[in-house]
């Protein structure tokens, strides 16, 4: 079963994000990008990020800039969820290597179909 880290420091929206997903992957919810890098960091390593933008202690910009500077991480395909419609920030976080700028709120089918294609072009760059 396919493994996704999800960074959301709201509640609520993490525990729809799991349970949208939870039924075809294992799920894995942090609360801030800082534990995540240290979850990361404990030899971890999920299929598939999908992370809030705007968190305390390290936000999503940061997070990718880390994921890039990595060898083992700079592979895993990142979904950046935000309420954000910034055209700056969503180039700068597709620069920074995300693979999907979804808006919040989003329906559970977008989502789905988003890390389905995520997930897809991680095994597209693995063969």
């Amino acid at each position: 079963m396919k493994k996704i880290l999800v960074i959301e420091d709201d509640d609520a929206l993490s525990w729809v994000i799991s349970r949208i997903l939870s039924s075809e992957y294992e799920i894995i919810v942090i609360k801030n990008g800082l534990e995540a890098m240290a979850w990361l960091t404990g030899s971890n390593v999920p299929d598939l990020i999908v992370s809030d933008l705007h968190m305390p202690q390290l936000n999503g910009i940061e997070l990718l800039k880390f994921l890039q500077h990595s060898g083992i991480y700079k592979e895993i395909p990142v979904i950046i969820l935000s309420g954000d419609e910034d055209p700056e920030v969503m180039k700068q976080c597709r620069t920074l290597g995300a693979v999907k700028y979804i808006l919040k709120p989003f329906g559970p089918e977008l989502l789905m179909q988003d890390v389905e294609q995520a997930l897809k072009i991680k095994s597209t760059i693995k063969k």
